[in-house]
């Protein structure tokens, strides 16, 4: 009798090429076009100059779709791929599959951006399709992934970067961008009024990232009943703001004093001046109106239009914005400007964050403008 040692080894050939125009959403002949116009056709061998029949391009696509479409189910569940022995993929490979699987066009993410994603939304993603300029069969991966994540971690408890980057396995920039599509629509933040529309997706990342970190309870967004957490507490002490604001005659000459010894220019500085109890009572009432769930969806809206739209008005560039925001803290939290020690530190703690609000926005509003 002979024996015999038989090995059977299934580690599949992924040309990268083409799973980026499978992930993108073309069709196999959308994929051979846009082959050929890079002068390129596909074996698995890799690349080569024009040639190849059209039957063995189109047949060596179909297989590598294929075998693409046989993972995209798994896909879906990206701990569970990373677990399964049908195909024998390294870890990298995996994380590199789930990755650009993943991927988020910015254009795309700021269109369903606060969005309730609804089935109805996703029948009319052509109209999304036809303003970024993205594929409607990407646009609605990119729903459907949204949609996945959102649902994945909307009711569990913790952190939304933590939880995104477990469950789905995702690297943290990817995962950040994720987290913040989550908390924005778990909180119902309004981010697609006419008047916010010259805010970009990553304008949105920094804020909302700095809402996170600032103004969640520590370690946890999401609390043991799955609802989303932001510190009722802290918003609550920021209701005796008024005391502040009862203050505006001392707390404007502070200002103007530490604004003074930094040279800032005449005109910035008589801007500043003479307007400065409508910027501080509109700053103010926005942090002792927080307390409401309806004034937290209506957070960047009010910013907006009650602070950054009178900076820019005033043709307050962004470095003097920036200096103004931190006088105008820095004047309390020195002591110039007393106030009692738990509401101090809740406001320098509310300037803190409203300061990043204000200066991102009030930049992309200068850079709209530019461009227009």
């Amino acid at each position: 009798m002979s024996l015999v040692d038989v090995f059977v080894g299934n580690f599949p050939q992924i040309d990268w090429t083409l799973y980026s125009l499978w992930v993108e959403g073309l069709s196999v002949a959308e994929a051979m076009q846009k082959l050929r116009e890079r002068g390129l056709v596909t074996s698995q061998s890799g690349y080569c100059k024009d040639g190849a029949e059209n039957n063995l391009l189109a047949s060596d696509l179909a297989d590598n779709y294929r075998l693409f479409g046989l993972w995209e189910s798994m896909l879906h569940q990206p701990v569970t791929f990373s677990e399964q022995l049908v195909f024998q993929l390294d870890p990298t490979t995996q994380r590199m599959l789930v990755e650009q699987y993943y991927a988020l066009d910015s254009s795309v993410a700021r269109e369903l951006l606060g969005r309730k994603l609804t089935s109805r939304l996703r029948k009319d993603l052509d109209e999304v399709a036809d303003k970024t300029g993205v594929s409607l069969r990407s646009c609605r991966r990119q729903f459907d992934n949204i949609k996945r994540v959102h649902r994945g971690v909307e009711e569990q408890q913790g952190v939304f970067l933590a939880n995104i980057k477990s469950q789905f396995l995702l690297p943290d920039n990817l995962a950040e961008r994720y987290s913040v599509l989550a908390f924005v629509a778990c909180h119902r933040f309004e981010t697609s009024k006419k008047k916010l529309a010259f805010l970009s997706f990553s304008d949105f990342s920094i804020v909302c990232k700095e809402v996170m970190l600032c103004w969640s309870p520590e370690g946890q967004q999401v609390d043991d009943s799955g609802e989303p957490l932001l510190d009722k507490d802290f918003f609550y002490t920021l209701r005796d703001l008024k005391s502040l604001g009862e203050k505006e005659k001392e707390h404007r000459y502070a200002v103007c004093q530490n604004l003074g010894r930094q040279n800032l220019e005449k005109r910035a500085m008589s801007e500043i001046e003479a307007n400065f109890k409508t910027l501080s009572k509109n700053l103010l009432n926005i942090g002792q109106g927080i307390y409401s769930s309806r004034e937290v969806r209506e957070l960047f809206v009010n910013v907006v239009d009650k602070v950054v739209e009178p900076l820019r008005q005033w043709k307050l560039s962004p470095e003097e914005v920036f200096l103004l925001m931190a006088a105008y803290t820095g004047v309390v939290g020195e002591g110039t400007v007393q106030l009692e020690p738990l509401l101090k530190a809740s406001f320098q703690r509310f300037m803190k964050t409203i300061t990043v609000i204000i200066t991102t926005f009030h930049r992309a509003a200068l850079g709209k403008n530019n461009a227009g």
